[in-house]
């Protein structure tokens, strides 16, 4: 006979079941935690704010959003929202590459990653890191000075948010900056005599408006200024050429724009390739690179400023500046030279380069003395002599400069001086032994200007040594066209040269290497294959200017 559970006790038994099922359902302490999703996302920034320029495309503003899985799970189905809509109106954001692809904008400024996208198609490991993603901010016209706003960056799985962080960015007030007029315009084309005027013109683009500006100019000394401003300062800066600073008291307001009142610039005669260079500060700090010589203040109207009513153009980073390239001849004349002697003795050589003009030349390119010279000079010895001095600035093909014994030198030419004026003689004198008579036959100067030299036909001239007025039955005669610039006879020992090898009378242009040079130039056998490279190149001005910071 069967008995009857009572209620109670069936009510007992099953509560005890469902029990025992939970806890068997139930992970073992410290499970739950390890099967959770878990993502921590951090940012490149170190609590910095991004701080970014507003100069249109050319400066971008990034920042990388770091992700870091944490948990002990692979993460295969998660996204990565970047959240910059506190930007709005003030900043473009965009992304590019594999992030472009693995982000879409849902709304204005609002990003939603797929994250298995960003880590270039996989899921994020255990312990694994990842890019996610990397972001760029580019300043908006509509931008205001000093503005700062919050970007927020977060990770969702399965409607579960996984980690976050957040970051800055700040328009930067970076106070006046050219918007007309900018540098890396291709080079104007003019010619001797002409007058251009430069546009110039700048936007304050700050919060803070100013009592006046300070003005630094500079041109290259084929350039002129056609008036000099009774409020500007004028001197020779440095080797360049002619400088001014000036000071234009006005009020300028915050976001306004205005344009320069500047008198044209004059091309001179020996102008060639030429460039000018302006730069707008906020205190006369700015100025304090043009350290200006023969400094006199000009007597003609004040320079003034002209409220522009289209309001702000592009700003460009750097200043304003040009260049112009003037239809103009030059001419590079080698200078060499006849000497008699007797055997064993020495003889000195008095060789050279002479610029013809009408056009004055850089004489190098570079951002420092020495850097990127414009020539090249080659220098054959005669056969039956030995050099036995040489001049500093003159190179064995294996490098070493002024060692004698020699056969072949390769010389640089005033490298201390910025200019070679039209007219101006460089000398390199070379102090010859007469060895064997007989074998006497003429050397050679060589001057090399790729694409620039509007008469080669001058470019080598010969180095003849002789011994009682004759040469001897040697070979060796010089290559090219011998031009002029030597001539025969005089006594024994000594130089004798006509009207092309004569030193320069008093008050003309002076070469700026002498005889024994001042000091060791340095020089490369392939210095010789670089200029010849570098063609017309080397004519860009490569002119170093420092923009000095400011705190106001």
């Amino acid at each position: 006979m069967h008995r009857r559970l009572s209620r109670n006790v069936l009510r007992a038994v099953t509560t005890a079941a469902a029990a025992g099922l939970l806890a068997l359902a139930a992970p073992a302490p410290g499970q739950a935690a390890d099967a959770a999703p878990a993502l921590e996302l951090t940012n490149d920034l170190d609590g910095e704010s991004l701080v970014v320029e507003p100069y249109g495309d050319e400066l971008l503003g990034k920042a990388t959003v770091q992700a870091s899985n944490t948990g002990s799970q692979e993460l295969k189905d998660f996204t990565v929202t970047v959240d910059a809509t506190a930007l709005r109106n003030q900043m473009e954001v965009t992304m590019a590459g594999p992030d472009q692809l693995a982000c879409v904008e849902k709304q204005p400024l609002l990003f939603t990653c797929d994250g298995k996208k960003l880590n270039g198609g996989k899921p994020l490991e255990a312990s694994g890191d990842m890019s996610a993603p990397t972001v760029y901010f580019r300043a908006l016209a509509t931008a205001r000075p000093g503005f700062t706003g919050e970007v927020r960056a977060f990770a969702e799985a399965g409607g579960a948010q996984l980690g976050e962080t957040t970051f800055k960015t700040a328009v930067k007030d970076i106070g006046l900056v050219v918007d007309r007029g900018g540098r890396g315009s291709p080079p104007v084309e003019t010619k001797p005599g002409a007058t251009l005027r430069p546009p110039v013109g700048f936007t304050h683009y700050s919060q803070r408006p100013l009592k006046g500006v300070y003005i630094g100019m500079t041109l290259s000394q084929g350039l002129s200024y056609t008036e000099e401003f009774s409020n500007c300062e004028y001197g020779v800066w440095s080797d360049y050429g002619p400088g001014a600073r000036c000071y234009i008291e006005t009020p300028i307001e915050p976001g306004h724009a205005y344009d320069l009142d500047q008198s044209p610039l004059k091309v001179g005669a020996t102008a060639l390739h030429e460039s000018w260079d302006l730069d707008v500060y906020e205190t006369a700090k700015g100025t304090e690179y043009l350290n200006l010589t023969d400094v006199h203040r000009g007597t003609g109207r004040e320079l003034k400023l002209v409220p522009r009513a289209a309001g702000p153009g592009k700003l460009v980073d750097g200043g304003a500046g040009g260049r112009f390239t003037v239809a103009n001849d030059m001419d590079y004349a080698a200078v060499g030279a006849t000497v008699d002697g007797k055997a064993g003795q020495v003889v000195k050589a008095e060789l050279g380069i002479r610029n013809n003009g009408p056009a004055t030349i850089q004489n190098w390119m570079g951002s420092e003395p020495g850097e990127a010279g414009t020539s090249w000079i080659s220098v054959k010895i005669p056969a039956g002599t030995t050099a036995v001095k040489v001049p500093s600035a003159c190179a064995t093909p294996e490098g070493p400069h002024g060692v004698p014994g020699a056969k072949s030198y390769g010389c640089i030419q005033g490298l201390d001086d910025y200019y070679f004026d039209a007219g101006q003689l460089t000398p390199f004198v070379f102090e010859l032994r007469i060895d064997d008579p007989a074998a006497l036959a003429p050397g050679s100067i060589t001057v090399s200007r790729p694409l620039e030299d509007d008469n080669t036909k001058n470019n080598t001239a010969p180095i003849t040594v002789t011994v009682d007025g004759k040469t001897g039955g040697g070979s060796g005669s010089p290559s090219g066209n011998p031009g002029s610039g030597s001539a025969s006879g005089g006594a024994a020992g000594s130089t004798t040269t006509g009207s092309g090898t004569s030193a320069p009378t008093a008050g003309s242009p002076q070469g700026s290497i002498a005889e024994t040079g001042a000091g060791a130039l340095p020089w490369y056998a392939a210095a010789a294959a670089v200029t010849l490279a570098a063609g017309v190149a080397l004519f860009t001005i490569v002119h170093r200017r420092k923009r000095h910071a400011e705190t106001i």
